[in-house]
C-alpha cells in the first residue's frame, strides 16, 4: 500500500497543481501522507535486523516537492498573465480567469472566467469572446519571445 500511495502521489504531482491548483496539492499531500504512514507501519512489523524499506516515503516526498513547485509555477504564470492582461485593458475575462488559476489551476481559470461572462451573452458568443481575449493576451507572450 505504501508504494501504491507513493506512486499515486508522484503521478498526481505531475498534473495536480496545473489542473486543480491547491486542490491537487492537497490530494498529493494526502497520498504522500498515506504512503509515509503505511511505510512506517510496515517497517514496524519487520523483524529485528531486517532492512527497513523507504520507497513509499521517498515517493511521497518527491511527489509533494514536485506538486509544490508546480503550484508555485502556476501562481507565477497566473500573476504574469493577469498583469499583462490588465495592461491590455480589453481582456476582462482573462483577468478574472487568471485570478482563479492562482487558486485552482486551469479548472479555476475556467470557473472564474465564466463568472466574468457578460449578462445576456450566449454560451457560444462567450466561448468566441474568451478565445478572442486569450488570443489577444497570448500575443503579448509571442511578442516577448521574439
Amino acid at each position: 500500500m505504501a508504494i501504491l500511495f507513493g506512486v499515486l502521489a508522484l503521478v498526481g504531482s505531475l498534473f495536480g497543481a496545473i489542473v486543480f491548483g491547491w486542490g491537487g496539492v492537497g490530494a498529493v499531500a494526502l497520498f504522500a501522507a498515506l504512503a509515509v504512514l503505511f511505510q512506517v507501519l510496515k517497517n514496524k512489523k519487520l523483524e529485528e535486523g531486517e532492512r527497513k524499506k523507504k520507497a513509499g516515503i521517498v515517493l511521497g516526498i518527491i511527489g509533494v516537492v514536485i506538486v509544490l513547485a508546480g503550484q508555485l509555477g502556476i501562481i507565477g504564470f497566473a500573476d504574469s498573465l493577469k498583469a499583462d492582461a490588465e495592461k491590455l485593458g480589453d481582456v476582462p475575462i482573462v483577468v478574472a480567469g487568471a485570478e482563479g488559476m492562482k487558486k485552482f489551476g486551469f479548472m479555476g481559470f475556467a470557473a472564474y472566467a465564466v463568472d466574468a461572462k457578460p449578462e445576456g451573452m450566449s454560451d457560444d458568443d462567450f466561448a468566441d469572446e474568451m478565445k478572442r481575449q486569450l488570443d489577444r493576451a497570448n500575443s503579448v507572450y509571442d511578442d516577448k519571445l521574439k
